[in-house]
């Protein structure tokens, strides 16, 4: 868990975290999001940087990948590259604990329910990156629009069209057209 305190955030400069295949944390969450895919840990690149405007801290950040999926239509392994860039904006949890009296309600502005949470002057940078990397992955990969479906490897698979008896008295009935 790769985990940046506040303060280490340099007022002006900000705080670069790199994404490589030498960072361990980035290698277990490829691991965990691409479980079902192979990847080139050699092509694994980019960064992330936290830019801190006094409470509030915008994370920015850009990850290259290049990883082997299987095409969902004829099973032919794929050669994927994934070039993603985010940003995301995360407030101090504690701002919003605050209860507010009995007089007074507290009400949530539009940046509020925009924004992401820290918490204990902490930001825990594998959430955010699991997250982005998850989200731009499609469901299904394709080689391409018209690939063939996989065919049976051996002729001596067949089609045994057992149909549950119970139904048999239905056979014969048929809806006349009007």
């Amino acid at each position: 868990m790769k985990t940046i305190k506040t303060t280490e955030i340099h007022t002006g400069k900000g705080f670069t975290q790199p994404l490589n295949k030498d960072e361990k944390w980035v290698t277990t969450i490829l691991d965990t999001v691409l479980s079902d895919y192979a990847y080139n840990a050699e092509s694994i690149s980019g960064q992330i940087q936290l830019l801190k405007t006094n409470k509030y801290v915008d994370v920015i950040g850009e990850f290259r990948l290049t990883f082997s999926p299987l095409c969902a239509r004829c099973g032919e392994e794929l050669d994927e590259h994934l070039n993603l860039s985010f940003q995301t904006h995360l407030a101090p949890l504690k701002d919003l604990a605050t209860p507010a009296t009995d007089e007074e309600e507290q009400e949530l502005t539009k940046n509020d329910l925009e924004s992401c949470f820290y918490e204990n002057e902490e930001i825990v940078l594998d959430p955010i990156l699991t997250d982005e990397i998850a989200m731009a992955l499609p469901y299904n990969f394709y080689c391409k629009k018209d690939c063939k479906t996989a065919t049976p490897a051996s002729s001596n698979i067949t089609v045994d069209d057992n149909t549950d008896p119970r139904w048999e008295a239905l056979k014969d009935l048929k809806i006349p057209k009007q």
